[in-house]
């Protein structure tokens, strides 16, 4: 497979921090690409890149990939793209920039793309899931998108149904996404404040689920996820201790009594 080939894979609908292996196979480094924005040098050597590295000397040679430019991303699309095609939904997810929002000059570019969503998360890369999502520059994107038809979805600190609603109507986006609050607590989306009972049966549905789609596959990366069952848990100690150690559905069902309490 080409590199071109290998990066349109990798995009599948969503611009986002994207890993090139390939790409830079010859510096056996990964390197981080904010994917989408056009001029990817300068965000690089803002991260930390020191600009003689030999990995920037790659993508300076390669400008497929230091502008890049793929069918959707140019600026001004073709008139007859989607017109009489059978066009699959086209979704993008974004976040505000690098280390400080671009809205205004970022946004407006993928507006001009045949899209069908965009969602926008409320914080830049650099803060990853630290500090607050800020739901002012989200509305910016709101305010960007009237009258293009595309639905703009909001991301970041949603703990529940009953907030993501509030939220719909504060800040005039078409939807929310709940993420990490949905972890361990699947009832974020209908408000409802679970039982430990409710809890161990649905941790236990999870892992006899796992076992069964993966019979050969020890309980590791299962492990995490039982944690976040009992994150509201006060003096839970003992019993995470317990939890990181589970290896099979008997296991976990012999912390039944334990889990309820």
């Amino acid at each position: 497979m080409d590199n071109e080939t290998f990066a349109r894979r990798l995009v599948k609908g969503k611009i986002a921090e994207t890993i090139f292996e390939q790409m830079f196979r010859e510096t056996k480094n990964f390197t981080i690409l904010g994917f989408g924005y056009e001029k990817v040098i300068p965000e690089l050597v803002q991260q930390g890149y020191r600009e003689n590295d030999k990995t920037l000397e790659i993508i300076k040679r390669n400008q497929k990939y230091s502008k890049l430019k793929f069918p959707f991303l140019r600026e001004k699309p073709e008139q007859s793209e989607g017109k009489g095609l059978n066009r699959p939904t086209l979704s993008v997810k974004t976040r505000l920039g690098i280390d400080q929002p671009i809205i205004s000059n970022w946004i407006p570019t993928l507006l001009n793309q045949p899209i069908n969503f965009l969602t926008i998360h409320g914080r830049t890369l650099k803060q990853a899931y630290a500090g607050q999502a800020d739901w002012q520059q989200i509305q910016k994107v709101v305010n960007l998108a009237k009258s293009t038809g595309i639905k703009i979805f909001g991301n970041g600190d949603i703990q529940n149904r009953q907030q993501g609603e509030k939220y719909c109507q504060k800040y005039g986006v078409d939807g929310v996404l709940i993420g990490r609050a949905a972890g361990g607590n699947p009832w974020a989306f209908n408000n409802h404040l679970a039982t430990p009972q409710e809890k161990f049966s649905a941790m236990l549905l999870h892992a006899q689920m796992f076992e069964t789609v993966f019979p050969h596959r020890c309980f590791d990366s299962l492990r995490k996820h039982f944690l976040l069952y009992t994150s509201d848990f006060p003096h839970a100690k003992s019993l995470r201790m317990k939890l990181v150690r589970l290896n099979s559905v008997k296991e976990l069902l012999s912390l039944e009594k334990e889990f309820i309490g």
